[in-house]
Order: C-alpha cells, then structure tokens, then sequence
C-alpha cells in the first residue's frame, strides 16, 4: 500500500483545469504536511489527499460546476476538523483556509446541510460537548467551558442556559 507522500507524488494536474488553483494549493498543504513527517500532519495530509481525490472526481465526472463544499465526503471532513478542534478558537477564515474554500461556499454549505450559520454549529457542538463532560465527569464548570472553547465563565453559563433551558450547575444535578 503506498504511503501517503508517494500518494501526494502520483497527483497529476490538467492546465486548463478551472479547478487547477484550488488543486494546487492543495497539493502544496499535503506536501508541507509530508515534509514535517509527525503523526498528525500526516493525518491533516491524509484528509487534504482525500479532499483532492473527491475534487478531482467532482472535476471528472460533473457536466455541472458544483459547490466547493458539495460532498457529504467534504463536510465530514470540516465537521471532524470542527470536532476535533472545538477547545480552540475557530474562526470562519481558519475553516475556509483549511479546506481552501470561500466564505461564501461555506456559508451555503453549512446552511444546505444543517439550516444554521456556521457559528450557531459551533455553539451547538461545544453546548453538547459540554452536556456530555457535565455528565460524565467531575471536572469544574470553569474546566469544561474551557476545555470546549469558550473562556468567560459567565458567557458560556448565559449560553448554556439559552441553549440547554437550564444552568450548567442545574443539568449535572439533574437525574
């Protein structure tokens, strides 16, 4: 089986190609991924080669120009970037750049796929990230809006209330 550098070598781009750029840029993340060698940019590279492969067959076998973001495929991989990433800052420009999109796509996409803005799934992912760990561990309230993302203690109590109808001191106590 090769290896994911030897994948990354065997992408071949035809010039008049509109979607030449955009497969460019991508050549060039996995490749600087491959070079930094550790296990998770191997990974990122990984998930960057499958989005090229699923562009490339989009390029292929479409009469049709299609959304950037247009596979269950591709937003399965922002929705994992989001997930795995959600104790960090994720701006709308950090998410575009990783999968060298525009706002505008991502905007549609996320609003084809779950009828919410990109933010509002942010939010719902780190309130249910948060109702699991208030759930399942012991850790402080302080910790757990924390650790899903959201730093200001009062913020993510307003938050957590508004989305969940309760405090997060109330829904751990709740049977």
């Amino acid at each position: 089986m090769a290896t994911i550098q030897e994948k990354a070598r065997m992408i071949k781009l035809d010039r008049g190609s509109p979607a030449n750029s955009e497969c460019a840029k991508l050549i060039l993340r996995i490749k600087m991924l491959c070079e930094k060698g550790d296990d998770y940019s191997l990974f990122c590279a990984e998930i960057a080669l499958a989005s090229l492969f699923i562009r490339a067959l989009e390029e292929c076998y479409s009469s049709s120009p299609q959304s950037p973001l247009a596979t269950n495929a591709e937003v399965r991989v922002l929705v994992d970037y989001i997930d795995k990433n959600i104790a960090s800052e994720l701006s709308i420009n950090q998410l575009c750049n990783y999968l060298y999109i525009s706002r505008n796509s991502l905007y549609k996409a996320f609003h084809s796929y779950f009828d919410c803005t990109v933010n509002e799934y942010i939010t719902r992912r780190r309130i249910n990230k948060a109702a699991v760990l208030l759930r399942e561990s012991g850790d402080s309230v302080t910790t757990i809006a924390e650790s899903v993302g959201i730093s200001n203690y009062t913020y993510f109590s307003r938050l957590f209330k508004k989305k969940m109808g309760m405090s997060p001191i109330r829904y751990r106590k709740k049977p």
